[in-house]
């Protein structure tokens, strides 16, 4: 995913958001595109951008109070997320970099009948990669000059 994305600076750096999803995570690439089916059955996209992006869902079966507490200030903090409104970084456990995210989805919290804190379908738009990510080397060009 990192080779397709730009690196980009986020809004709020105070922290990683870094809790692991329990459950497959669906990782969604898309392009600002639109497609056409013309009368004669043929097709015609329009490009709005050639940039692309990528939509992540998020699922967790267990969080503790901790964790909890972390994702919870980061979506309702002004500060912070202030839900869909800043982008903030995100440690994808799949390969260990760290990406410019905003939440694309409400916050929603299940609390199961022995009191478990359970968050399913929290959508990340990543918009870029960050800059200054700790322990991964990125594969950028070289540019000659």
């Amino acid at each position: 995913m990192y080779n397709y994305l730009p690196i980009i600076a986020p809004d709020y750096t105070g922290l990683i958001l870094s809790t692991k999803p329990h459950n497959t995570m669906e990782v969604v690439g898309k392009k600002s595109q639109v497609a056409y089916v013309l009368k004669d059955g043929s097709h015609k996209v329009q490009e709005i951008s050639n940039q692309s992006y990528f939509n992540v869902s998020l699922q967790w079966e267990f969080l503790s109070q901790i964790e909890y507490d972390e994702v919870s200030d980061l979506w309702h903090n002004p500060s912070k997320a202030n839900g869909f409104e800043r982008t903030f970084k995100w440690l994808n456990p799949s390969d260990q970099a760290t990406y410019v995210v905003r939440f694309m989805s409400e916050l929603s919290i299940d609390y199961n009948t022995i009191g478990d804190i359970q968050a399913y379908g929290v959508q990340l738009r990543v918009e870029g990669l960050y800059a200054y990510s700790v322990g991964f080397s990125y594969k950028l060009p070289l540019i000659l000059g």
